[in-house]
C-alpha cells in the first residue's frame, strides 16, 4: 500500500514543478510582449484618431 502513497508523491511533484514551468513560461513571453511593444513607434496624429465632434 506504500506504493500508492509514493505514487502520489510523485505525481504531486511532477505536477507543482509543471505549474510552475508553465508559470514561468507565461510571464516571460508577457514580459518579451511589453519589450517588444515599447520599440514600435506611434505615427498617427491624435486628431486622425479621435472622434467627430457632436453636432449640436
Amino acid at each position: 500500500m506504500s506504493w500508492v502513497l509514493v505514487l502520489a508523491t510523485t505525481w504531486t511533484m511532477l505536477a507543482v514543478l509543471l505549474a510552475l514551468g508553465i508559470g514561468r513560461a507565461v510571464r516571460v513571453a508577457d514580459r518579451r510582449r511589453a519589450e517588444a511593444s515599447i520599440a514600435v513607434p506611434d505615427f498617427v496624429p491624435a486628431e486622425w484618431s479621435a472622434s467627430p465632434a457632436a453636432p449640436c
